[in-house]
């Protein structure tokens, strides 16, 4: 079964799709810790508090103009303001310094993952590095993992007792090579300590993208391939996907694609097992829903005219898909936005935020209150003036709506609300089950009229 969501068009700031949405933007903020800046993915830190991670600059140096770049951490409070900030691997700029995951454990302490110039003795090359840090912003221990070769992270993930996972390419041998750049896994204990690595992939390009650990503590890993990973290729570039438990055992492994290119380097889990990934198949987004086994159930695809990418998909505890990512709006070349499909890939409503250039969500997170936080990089004046000549991150965030009854998000309570709710009701849309019963029924008009008769705040 495949779905064709055609949204409507986007302008510049904050757009839904659907007669209502659940979410309204809250504030959204540049962020700069020296001369450019790039923030890459985004996690829960404590009191409610987020850790983003990213690049940064530190401006020109010396008779040549070098740039110097580092590995940055931040944590940010609920209003935007920055708490503390981390800078790390700070490297001349042609050494290529990246952080592109960062997860969070329930003590607070924060794992932050990229790739630099190896400092292992002897070995050399370009290799994936990852550190922990408490909620203070202390350093509590730093790893490295080098080929000696190029080495290339992608994605971390922790367990409940704290091992640490990541996915990644190589160019090297980790443990074993096998053709252009292979995906690489691996496993760092609590104390940062290497467990083990794996290394799989095709004679062709292959490429990991995320990783997720399941309740079970099995491990799932999303890439790419350009060869014959599983079987035959069956296009110019397909999507991977391997499952391996704790212990690095491969458990199974499969090569999913059409004749056209897809880039599905994104990954979720719901509360059942099911596995989604998320990316684009020729320029336009899309999502594909696997049962536990690795067999595809749905793809649901949407997009505009122009190039649109997937950089991060979520999954609420009622099962509820969110993306952000970039959008090739009206107004540009390229908006971030967030969006929100059902279990079934019906896309529910979508928000869009834009300057006059490039603007691209690249983290998502949704904290326990149900708020939306995305970070991403902006090459305009996205929220304010840029801060610098080069780019800016920003973080933006969405908030639960506090008024039900404003169906069509005026302001106002009028009868065009009640208007509103039937055309939605007729529609079947998510947004009329007031009661949250699951189906669409009287009781859910006794609920809005409710609802309408509470006013709002």
């Amino acid at each position: 079964m495949k779905h064709h969501h055609i949204p409507l068009l986007i302008v510049l700031g904050t757009t839904s799709f659907c007669f209502a949405d659940p979410f309204e933007f809250e504030w959204g903020y540049h962020y700069n810790f020296d001369d450019r800046t790039e923030l890459n993915n985004i996690c829960a830190a404590p009191n409610g508090d987020i850790y983003v991670c990213g690049k940064t600059s530190r401006g020109k140096f010396g008779p040549f103009g070098v740039i110097f770049e580092g590995q940055v951490i931040s944590r940010i409070d609920p209003t935007g303001a920055v708490v503390w900030s981390r800078v790390y691997n700070d490297i001349f700029e042609e050494a290529e310094v990246y952080s592109w995951g960062i997860a969070s454990d329930d003590l607070g302490n924060a794992y932050i993952g990229g790739d630099a110039p190896s400092t292992i003795p002897g070995v050399g090359g370009h290799g994936i590095n990852i550190a922990k840090y408490d909620s203070d912003g202390n350093q509590m221990w730093y790893s490295e993992i080098a080929s000696g070769i190029h080495d290339v992270f992608s994605d971390i993930d922790i367990d409940s007792a704290g091992n640490v996972y990541f996915v990644g390419s190589t160019r090297g041998n980790l443990p074993a090579h096998i053709g252009d750049f292979d995906v690489v896994i691996g496993s760092l204990d609590a104390d940062g300590a290497l467990r083990w690595t794996r290394q799989f992939g095709s004679v062709e390009l292959d490429f990991g993208g995320e990783i997720k650990v399941d309740p079970s503590g099995n491990i799932f890993v999303a890439g790419l391939t350009r060869g014959d990973f599983v079987g035959t290729s069956h296009g110019a570039q397909d999507a991977l996907l391997a499952k391996y438990d704790s212990d690095g055992t491969l458990l199974w492994q499969t090569q999913l694609g059409t004749p056209e290119s897809e880039n599905y380097g994104n990954i979720a889990l719901d509360s059942t097992g099911n596995v989604y990934l998320a990316g684009a198949v020729s320029g336009d987004i899309s999502v594909m829903k696997l049962d536990p086994t690795g067999t595809p159930i749905w793809i649901s695809t949407f997009g505009s005219a122009d190039m649109d990418a997937v950089w991060e998909i979520e999954i609420d505890s009622n099962d509820t898909l969110y993306l952000a990512g970039s959008y090739a709006g009206a107004s540009n070349s390229g908006d971030a936005f967030v969006a929100q499909l059902d279990n079934n890939g019906n896309q529910l409503w979508l928000h869009s935020v834009g300057s006059a250039q490039i603007d691209v969500a690249r983290g998502l997170f949704l904290d326990e209150m149900n708020n939306i936080y995305i970070a991403g990089v902006t090459y305009g004046n996205l929220f304010a003036p840029s801060m610098m000549s080069g780019p800016d991150g920003f973080i933006a965030k969405f908030a639960p709506d506090v008024c039900y009854a404003d169906c069509d998000s005026d302001g106002d309570l009028d009868i065009v609300d009640y208007i509103c709710f039937g055309n939605a009701y007729a529609a079947q849309d998510p947004y009329a089950d007031c009661d949250g019963s699951g189906s669409l029924n009287v009781f859910d008009y006794i609920c809005f009229g409710n609802a309408y008769a509470a006013g709002c705040p």
